[in-house]
């Protein structure tokens, strides 16, 4: 067997493995290199697994097949240790793996064989029509191995029409130049060249897929970019709700002095009347500033209390229950933030002109788990990007309130129906030592 015709179909099989097990185990390579490295080591190890079955080649007997296939397993598995990943996935990707290049070592053998003849002696096949059973399997396997892709969403695939149809119509084209039966005759003249064709078709597709997927890691990297931006830009505002909520509290005790001197100096000079509504109006005042829910969490008292300042603005009826582990609340100051300040936000947005509005908030614990619960009213009328897209309705910052609770091994429950939208965020708690009620 040429040895340079041995290499390079072996190379492309070998980047088709690694794809294969990069996607089923999300690209979580053990070591910290390029990807060009991990496909040498595979290639190294596939090269000398074809000396080992050089005796082999051509012969497709029962016996011949069970060992290929056996040490093939086995190498399967050796090669998965690129990877991190436990030992029962490992396995089964490896026997998916190979029962994908089984599937193509069969559909490439049925082909060849349509289109021409195989003489099959002594449970044996020539030389040069195993290669290209070799090199069409290999193409084959690409085919399989995007799909699988596809199906697992490994590959960040732009939604845009020139993405979509670089990464389908390719590997179409080239499946149609395999199989033409004009092109096809090379394989009788020259069954060499014909193999060289596929192989430079598969290079070109493995080209493609690399291609794709690096501009749609760049396109999802300024998605992000943009969504992280929002959030910055989010938590400024916050911040900045929290400083003016502070500094207005600051401002009246600077003034309580005052306040205290004034009515001194009216019952000092019997004005009782002047005190009682200037009184009114220091209390009035007092609790316009002042936090009115107290749990001993900043993050909690100063969202809720100005929740239910902006309800009373809008004449949204507000039911609130706050029951919590203060000391033990999972999420750190900065992500319940994002957590509180993005459901608050949407639920005022989704029901601030609706008439009749009610918003219902519960923080509680549940069965060892901090639970927020928000439920909102909001205008089935108001047109949605998407009719399965229920989340538009509370705004992009949905995304970054899942990605907080997700960072915490929680989750979110998210619900809409008879003009009730209701978001359960569930984020297992720590050991409690005190709970207080309000």
């Amino acid at each position: 067997m040429d040895i340079i015709f041995d290499i390079i179909p072996t190379l492309l099989y070998s980047t088709d493995m690694f794809i294969f097990f990069s996607v089923l185990f999300n690209n979580k390579r053990r070591m910290n290199h390029g990807f060009i490295l991990d496909i040498v080591i595979i290639w190294g190890i596939e090269m000398f697994l074809n000396i080992i079955f050089l005796p082999l080649s051509g012969d497709i007997s029962m016996r011949a097949t069970i060992i290929r296939t056996s040490v093939s397993i086995l190498v399967n598995i050796i090669i998965s240790f690129l990877f991190f990943s436990k030992l029962i996935w490992r396995l089964c990707a490896s026997l998916l793996f190979m029962a994908i290049t089984t599937l193509c070592e069969n559909m490439a053998f049925s082909t060849i064989n349509h289109f021409m003849t195989v003489s099959i002696q002594d449970d044996s096949i020539s030389d040069s029509v195993f290669n290209s059973v070799f090199s069409l399997s290999d193409f084959y396997c690409l085919i399989f191995v995007l799909i699988a892709a596809l199906i697992f969403k490994r590959i960040r695939i732009s939604l845009s029409i020139v993405d979509i149809s670089t990464i389908l119509i390719i590997p179409v084209i080239s499946m149609i130049i395999t199989i033409t039966p004009g092109i096809f005759e090379l394989n009788k003249i020259n069954p060499k060249s014909y193999s060289n064709l596929v192989n430079l078709l598969i290079a070109v597709n493995i080209v493609n897929f690399f291609m794709i997927n690096e501009i749609s890691k760049r396109e999802e990297l300024q998605s992000q970019t943009k969504q992280l931006s929002r959030q910055i830009e989010f938590q400024q505002n916050k911040y900045v709700q929290l400083g003016e909520s502070y500094k207005s509290l600051r401002s009246f005790m600077h003034d309580t002095k005052k306040h205290f001197m004034y009515i001194q100096d009216c019952i000092n000079k019997k004005n009782y009347d002047a005190v009682i509504p200037y009184t009114k109006d220091t209390l009035d005042d007092l609790s316009s500033r002042y936090c009115s829910v107290n749990t001993g969490n900043l993050v909690i008292d100063s969202f809720v209390s100005n929740l239910k300042n902006v309800a009373d603005k809008y004449h949204i009826t507000l039911d609130s229950s706050i029951k919590l582990t203060v000391s033990q609340i999972p999420l750190s100051d900065y992500d319940l933030t994002i957590v509180l300040g993005n459901l608050f936000d949407n639920a005022i947005s989704a029901c601030k002109d609706i008439e009749n509005a009610v918003i219902t908030l519960k923080l509680q614990i549940i069965r060892n788990t901090f639970t927020v619960y928000i439920e909102n009213s909001y205008d089935e009328s108001r047109p949605h990007p998407s009719d399965n897209d229920f989340d538009f309705i509370h705004g992009y910052g949905l995304e970054n309130v899942k990605k907080a609770v997700a960072k915490y091994n929680g989750f979110c429950l998210i619900n809409s129906e008879n003009s009730l939208y209701t978001v359960t965020c569930i984020v297992p708690l720590k050991p409690v030592n005190e709970v207080r009620y309000i």
